[in-house]
């Protein structure tokens, strides 16, 4: 699946299952649930895939922007929850060993360490470590893309380090499912937001 795919289901998975209560929350839930739906390919290979991953940091840069940005203009408390549930020692732990994860992700083969269930649990936990009330949106997020990975014709190796690997065969990661996929995350995004503001 494309990146666009992978961070609206992402997203409105998220969003489904968290079902966030208050903008801070829903602040929170967006811009880490972005982080998370993409984070997976940060381990492709080709020139063309490379470009896409390439774009994580930046995506990521933007959305703890936007996150500041939503804590700045309407005093979400933000900051006050990540000083009550944190501290700079579990930021600084936490972002190290994600960077080491993904750094050791981005070695290993497309579809494989990335994708399994071992780097979510893993990444999720660095997550927790650095700011739990963030961790579950993280976790969902990129569980989301692994699932649908698994509809394309390359295997996922959700079990790594074992060999084999999930493919139900129903579309190219290019081809139109992809895009159905992806406008269905969207219509769940925009029915979240209706619901949300009451609308």
């Amino acid at each position: 699946m494309t990146g666009k795919t992978h961070l609206t289901v992402g997203t409105a998975s998220a969003l489904v299952f968290t079902k966030p209560q208050t903008l801070k929350e829903l602040t929170l839930c967006i811009g880490v649930a972005a982080i998370g739906s993409l984070i997976c390919d940060i381990d492709v290979k080709t020139t063309k895939s490379h470009k896409t991953a390439d774009r994580i940091i930046p995506l990521s840069i933007i959305a703890a922007v936007l996150c500041w940005y939503m804590e700045y203009r309407y005093s979400l408390g933000i900051f006050d929850s990540f000083k009550r549930d944190s501290n700079i020692a579990r930021l600084m732990l936490g972002f190290a060993a994600f960077l080491v994860i993904c750094w050791f992700g981005k070695e290993q083969p497309h579809r494989s360490f990335m994708h399994s269930i071992l780097a979510c649990l893993l990444l999720t936990g660095a997550v927790y470590v650095m700011f739990p009330a963030v961790a579950e949106y993280f976790g969902i997020a990129m569980a989301s893309h692994m699932i649908i990975d698994t509809l394309n014709y390359k295997n996922v190796k959700l079990l790594y380090p074992l060999k084999t690997g999930v493919s139900f065969n129903v579309c190219h990661a290019k081809g139109p499912i992809n895009n159905y996929v992806g406008y269905a995350g969207m219509i769940v995004i925009v029915l979240e937001g209706i619901l949300f503001f009451n609308f």
